[in-house]
């Protein structure tokens, strides 16, 4: 039980230096890891250039604006970004009524907010 609560805690390098001398020689199971699809299969979609452009307002903090700065760029969707100050608040107010981000404006100047 000891042994296993070792394992757990410090990881495998670091209990064989708590084995015993007749312990130490038998090696541990190591860990694979393998992915279910190669990066050889991933093809980049083509780029949506559309002739409005949506955009979108995010803080550069945000951990909800790097997402979805981070699916426009795996779909290659062409945007425009704006980067709000902290202290902005006209802004974001005057277009979804509250101090959110990110606000995603789409090319018909409906405002979504995640």
């Amino acid at each position: 039980m000891r042994v296993a609560a070792l394992v757990l805690a410090f990881g495998a390098g670091l209990v064989r230096a708590w084995l015993p001398s007749s312990q130490s020689s038998r090696s541990l199971p190591s860990l694979q890891l393998s992915t279910a699809v190669s990066p050889d299969s991933y093809t980049k979609p083509e780029r949506v250039i559309l002739d409005d452009l949506p955009t979108v307002y995010v803080y550069d903090h945000c951990p909800f604006c790097v997402r979805v700065r981070l699916v426009l760029g795996i779909k290659n969707v062409k945007h425009n970004l704006y980067f709000m100050a902290n202290d902005d608040i006209p802004t974001p107010t005057s277009l979804v009524g509250k101090k959110i981000a990110p606000i995603f404006v789409s090319t018909v100047g409906l405002p979504f907010v995640e």
